[in-house]
């Protein structure tokens, strides 16, 4: 009997990415980088796993969000990093310090966690983000949002929604061992939830009524009624400035409040918000203010950013209907007896040929399918090509490579 593959595919919530998607990825994720890097964003690279310490320093963890391990080499407690933002402040504190402010950083990598929403579960996380250090304020908090919608905008998505939140609002009516309690039931607006999660707790009117402040900026009038007479006032006034700003820079169409939704606030201080689109079901980008982390660190800064799901980002194209996989260069496969010689004037095009051994026509169309090359083409007494998206076929006299491309590409 033949020996069974289960104990050599990816663990539960892991995965591999196969051609083209890996290459769609990588197109994607260069796209959001080409926007932060033109904002003046550095590229900070950060290693997969840490002492633990360093999370644990800056995060509230759920012990089973944390996978750790003992490092063999020195015995230390390790974990797989979970968040890249703890990493950044590390550096900060101990590399960045005779740096002039504020620091415009940007990154990519993969976190490992658990994922708990109904959409998807898996632990490999790709992320794309940027973090602004050393500004406090509406101003940088605009920054980072634009800079967000700039970068999805950029990598092709034009339908999506930025929920302005401020986390500041409940963290100043509700005691602080309640935060993570309350967060789930108001983000649903479980009105009975909430009645048993905050029966005895001062504010508890104000708090469970969060959960229906969502929709227009109209909301943040009624919040200002709310919280009037408590520091939670300030939050909403600076919520305000910063939807008024990002509405005179244009953005005011896509603008909601939601001030029910504080999941995933940890460390988050003030100003923040979630970018959503139709497809992933969930968040597709995330960030906020979080002025006291990094003084836990010891660099204490305010500090801002946002981070991108790659995954949600790429479900959101695929429910636009856009074609993000497509790739940029076209790729064609030679096959027949002249297969080195074509590939190489299409190579000195700057384009992109891989030579098939054998003439076979269906052969070749069957690989360039396969492989997602945009057409084969069979040299030799015959010279033609076979389109891979429809099976069409075109005699070749020469190798016209500007009219190749053009029929390669077009769809009947």
């Amino acid at each position: 009997m033949a020996e069974s593959n289960e104990a050599i595919t990816p663990l539960p919530g892991m995965r591999d990415l196969l051609p083209p998607e890996s290459h769609a990825r990588r197109k994607v994720s260069e796209q959001l980088q080409g926007v932060f890097e033109s904002y003046g964003y550095d590229l900070i690279t950060t290693p997969l796993f840490e002492r633990v310490e360093v999370f644990e320093r800056g995060l509230t963890l759920d012990p089973r969000d944390l996978l750790r391990f003992v490092e063999p080499d020195g015995g230390e407690v390790a974990a797989l990093r979970p968040d890249i933002t703890p990493q950044i402040a590390r550096v900060v504190s101990t590399r960045l310090t005779d740096y002039p402010l504020p620091f415009r950083l940007r990154y990519e990598g993969t976190v490992i966690r658990r994922r708990r929403g109904r959409a998807r579960r898996q632990r490999q996380i790709a992320q794309v983000g940027i973090e602004l250090l050393g500004i406090s304020g509406a101003e940088a908090d605009v920054e980072v949002i634009r800079l967000t919608a700039d970068a999805l905008t950029a990598a092709g998505l034009k339908d999506f929604r930025i929920e302005l939140s401020d986390v500041g609002i409940a963290r100043t009516l509700l005691p602080s061992e309640l935060l993570a309690v309350v967060a789930e039931p108001l983000a649903r607006k479980d009105q009975t939830e909430l009645g048993k999660v905050l029966e005895g707790v001062p504010h508890r009117e104000r708090i469970a009524a969060l959960a229906q402040l969502h929709g227009g900026l109209e909301v943040l009038d009624e919040a200002e009624s709310l919280v009037r007479d408590t520091a939670a006032s300030l939050h909403v006034a600076n919520l305000r400035d910063v939807a008024q700003r990002l509405v005179a820079l244009g953005y005011g169409d896509r603008i909601g409040v939601d001030l029910g939704e504080i999941r995933g606030s940890a460390y988050y201080t003030g100003v923040s918000f979630g970018v959503f689109a139709r497809g992933p079901g969930e968040a597709l980008a995330l960030g906020g203010r979080y002025d006291q982390l990094l003084a836990q660190y010891g660099a204490p800064l305010p500090a801002t950013g946002a981070g991108i799901d790659i995954e949600n980002l790429l479900a959101a194209l695929d429910a636009a209907g856009l074609h993000w996989r497509r790739r940029d260069t076209p790729r064609f496969v030679v096959a027949g007896p002249d297969a080195e010689d074509v590939a190489s004037q299409i190579r000195a095009r700057g384009l992109i040929a891989a030579t098939l051994g054998g003439s076979d026509a269906k052969q070749a169309r069957d690989y360039a399918r396969a492989w997602t090359y945009d057409a084969a083409l069979i040299t030799g007494p015959s010279f033609s090509a076979v389109r891979t998206h429809d099976g069409a076929t075109k005699a070749l006299s020469k190798l016209d490579l500007d009219a190749l491309v053009a029929w390669a590409r077009s769809t009947p």
